[in-house]
């Protein structure tokens, strides 16, 4: 899917390939190529199932350096994106910044940051939304983190 025939869609000026950090397959430690970090990008940008396979086909800690990359230029689509991209350590830094934005009155980034946190579902995530349940900021974000929890 990343490396299909065609032109790539041109990602913004910070999401340049040659400036993000590489993400490496699985198993062998070969880095995607540009055209197709390019791909992933234009993906993240609308995240759905295919991102799965990417998942599946990458190693998790390089798409999770990725994202959060793409994530610390504050485009909105960035923080779903890091629902299929992130890691358990992805949805601590997640955790840590819920309390701010709630306290900033951003509450619905608050719990779109637990919908990013529960899509990862590692075992640390799923500890994350746990504490989250029980101690959140915010009773939206207590109430989104108890029913994303399986």
């Amino acid at each position: 899917m990343l490396t299909a025939p065609g032109r790539a869609p041109r990602p913004p000026a910070y999401a340049d390939p040659d400036l993000l950090p590489q993400v490496l397959l699985k198993g062998g430690g070969r880095a995607l190529p540009a055209a197709a970090t390019r791909r992933l990008v234009g993906l993240a940008r609308k995240p759905d199932e295919r991102l799965d396979a990417v998942r599946d086909a990458c190693d998790r800690r390089s798409l999770a350096d990725l994202g959060w990359a793409l994530f610390l230029h504050g485009d909105a689509w960035a923080l779903p994106a890091l629902g299929w991209l992130g890691d358990g350590r992805t949805a601590r830094d997640l955790a840590v910044l819920i309390p701010g934005w709630v306290a900033r009155g951003t509450r619905a980034r608050a719990v779109k940051a637990v919908d990013a946190i529960a899509r990862i579902g590692t075992a640390e995530a799923l500890e994350v939304l746990d504490e989250l349940a029980e101690t959140g900021p915010d009773h939206a974000v207590r109430d989104a983190a108890a029913r994303a929890r399986p």
